[in-house]
């Protein structure tokens, strides 16, 4: 009927992507609409966002970050085009460039509550790989706040403690932290279950960090029951001697 709309090439290629991983070929056709789509328009957002996840689909990340930025840059509203760039630029470990599109995701408006939970736990991470600890710590609350029954902040802060919380002098203080982290990889654990894509490292974390604190409540026990220092012994004071008679 309409041959020149490109958001139905575009929606039926997503479509054709459904479903690739048991059929490879439906690649093909999916990179054929999205070429026929780009020569009735080659300035509509979606479609380009489309072809990155067609080059995701086939590991071509590179090639993918550069759709999604271009997608970005057509519509700079683009909510999941930005979403999509700053999870690759993240997984680089360019926590600066993750750090801006997640905050410009969150200051849009009408964005979905999963969008939303989505943006703050990535920027968490990206401020927590800049090793703003405590600010990303903030941000993983807001989303526990935000999608309750979600596990991923739940992960994220468990790790933060386990990684960035357990460097202290005092033994005492690493063992709340490992206590907390273990919390919170519970907490993940029992929202999940065995279905969530994290459940085992989670359950091999709550078994690290049981071991961890066995091991520091026994150092800490050694230490109250080791005998006190002996009493200092002031330093011997040099005596003086006369001046020799010139």
């Amino acid at each position: 009927v309409d041959n020149d709309n490109v958001v139905a090439y575009t929606i039926m290629a997503l479509v054709y992507m459904q479903g690739a991983e048991k059929n490879k070929s439906r690649l093909d056709f999916a990179k054929l609409l999205l070429e026929e789509g780009k020569k009735k328009n080659d300035k509509y957002a979606p479609l380009f966002n489309a072809w990155g996840l067609l080059h995701m689909l086939r590991a071509n990340v590179g090639q993918a970050l550069e759709q999604f930025r271009r997608a970005v840059e057509l519509d700079p509203t683009f909510t999941e085009a930005r979403m999509n760039v700053a999870q690759v630029v993240l997984s680089f470990r360019k926590y600066d460039e993750a750090e801006e599109h997640f905050s410009n995701v969150l200051k849009q408006k009408g964005i979905s509550s999963d969008q939303r939970y989505d943006a703050t736990v990535g920027l968490a991470v990206a401020l927590r790989g800049k090793e703003r600890i405590d600010e990303a710590a903030t941000r993983y609350a807001e989303a526990m706040k935000l999608i309750p029954e979600r596990g991923d902040a739940y992960f994220n802060m468990g790790l933060l403690w386990k990684d960035f919380k357990t460097n202290d002098a005092d033994p005492e203080v690493n063992k709340t932290a490992y206590l907390k982290a273990k919390s919170f990889f519970e907490q993940y654990v029992a929202k999940v279950g065995a279905v969530g894509d994290k459940s085992k490292d989670a359950k091999d974390y709550i078994y690290d960090c049981y071991k961890v604190v066995a091991q520091l409540e026994q150092g800490i026990e050694m230490m109250k029951n080791l005998p006190p220092p002996p009493p200092e012994v002031p330093a011997s004071q040099p005596q003086q001697t006369a001046n020799p008679s010139p």
